[in-house]
């Protein structure tokens, strides 16, 4: 490696209830070969003892304590804003990196200023399987995936190259790249936070980089907790609070709401119902999205494309709950409902007429009389039960209904105030520029 003068850098480690991965974390970052650097350990609200922990076993680590879980943006924020150093590194506390992985990360910045975020090349914890090699957004739906996931490292994604997002488990900023595009979105409680900073850089013309030198280790289904409920609902309301924020609305029209259509039906009924929350909650956001959008720099959106882009949403929410309607075709229920009697069959040769002659008359001499009340009243019950069960279905789907009906109003309303708002505001300002023209005409006369 060569002798550069190495810039201040502080390296920030969100943690919630990751006290059982600190020490192999930090005591990794505590050993890197480089001159001046500070660990910065920010806590999410752990409930588990990490705080007592870190008191007790790294007292020199400053610790940022949020009251409440905050999410990776909004974690990771705290510390930023705090940062004065020349760059800031991203760590998730299940990765293990290497002596000189942070040289190898922000060297690349160093020789190109083009440069605004590193990456790394990221490694299973057997050593030799690719997590991250780099990643990409396919569209037009916006799922992310990694270059080399799950291949076994042979230096086939040894080359340093621009990719579209390197992930924030393990990543590198410059400041003046920081100050150019600004913090995490808070908009993201998790997932997708590093994909936007890194598609927010690349359109302020700074380059996304992976460095295939600057390795790590990431213990990713130690924290993960993927594949769940609660990971399904994160991950969509994020995945479309991206496509939103990043995709040209010609493209969400076109080929973006399409391709969610046909791939939501062919969801499984429990997925499709967290997606309906999810679309809901994506619904109820758009006028913060849209002015987060031009915020960051993305072609606004016209008004009457703002209310295609509603409605389409709306025909994804209604689609997804279908889910929730329960079916009014309670036909095989009904032939269920009704116990009947089973005659006695033999396929014994010859006697097997005898036989079930004698079980006939044995059971009307011994059960028949008993057994006939109890199937009727059996039967009267069932059939009870299934007419309580027709008539709350459709109940519940009158309900549902009414329900999709009223957050479609509910929705349409919030719109329509946002417009208000954003047509105040223009008045508002209309009316300061008229109060200055009038106030120079006075001066001139």
């Amino acid at each position: 490696m060569q002798q550069l003068n190495w810039p201040s850098v502080t390296i920030i480690v969100l943690n919630y209830n990751g006290r059982f991965l600190l020490k192999t974390c930090l005591d990794a970052l505590l050993t890197i070969d480089y001159p001046q650097y500070k660990i910065v350990l920010v806590d999410n609200a752990s409930t588990d003892d990490s705080l007592i922990y870190m008191q007790a076993h790294f007292p020199n680590i400053k610790v940022i304590v949020n009251t409440e879980n905050r999410g990776f943006a909004a974690g990771n924020n705290s510390a930023l804003r705090m940062s004065q150093t020349e760059f800031a590194i991203l760590v998730n506390p299940d990765i293990v990196v290497t002596i000189n992985w942070l040289k190898q990360l922000i060297e690349p910045m160093l020789a190109d200023h083009s440069i605004g975020i590193t990456g790394c090349k990221l490694l299973y914890p057997d050593g030799k399987t690719l997590q991250h090699a780099g990643g990409i957004i396919t569209m037009p739906q916006a799922f992310p995936d990694h270059f080399g996931v799950h291949a076994i490292d042979s230096g086939q994604f040894d080359t340093q190259n621009d990719v579209d997002y390197v992930i924030g488990a393990a990543l590198a900023i410059r400041r003046e790249t920081l100050a150019t595009i600004g913090l995490l979105d808070e908009g993201f409680f998790l997932y997708y936070e590093d994909s936007d900073w890194c598609s927010r850089a690349r359109r302020a013309g700074y380059r996304v980089v992976y460095v295939p030198t600057a390795v790590a280790i990431h213990d990713e289904s130690a924290i993960a907790g993927q594949g769940g409920p609660t990971y399904q609902r994160r991950f969509h309301s994020s995945r479309w609070r991206y496509l939103l924020k990043h995709t040209p609305a010609e493209t969400l029209l076109n080929a973006t709401f399409p391709a969610e259509m046909d791939w939501l039906k062919q969801r499984d009924p429990s997925l499709q119902r967290r997606l309906a929350a999810v679309y809901r909650q994506t619904l109820f956001a758009l006028p913060e999205i849209w002015q987060t959008r031009t915020a960051d720099g993305a072609a606004a959106v016209p008004p009457d494309t703002q209310y295609q882009i509603t409605e389409k949403l709306l025909g994804l929410h209604h689609t997804a709950m279908q889910a929730f309607q329960l079916s009014t075709d309670f036909n095989q229920f009904a032939q269920a409902a009704t116990v009947e009697e089973r005659p006695f069959i033999s396929t014994t040769p010859l006697i097997g007429s005898i036989l079930v002659k004698l079980r006939t008359l044995w059971l009307n001499m011994a059960a028949r009389w008993y057994i006939r009340p109890l199937t009727g009243q059996q039967n009267s019950f069932n059939h009870a039960l299934l007419h309580e069960l027709q008539t709350t279905a459709v109940e519940l789907n009158r309900r549902g209904e009414i329900l999709l009906a009223q957050e479609s109003d509910q929705i349409a309303l919030q719109h329509q105030q946002a417009d208000l708002h954003a047509e105040l505001a223009q008045l508002e300002k209309n009316l300061t520029n008229i109060a200055a023209r009038l106030q120079r005409l006075q001066k001139t006369t």
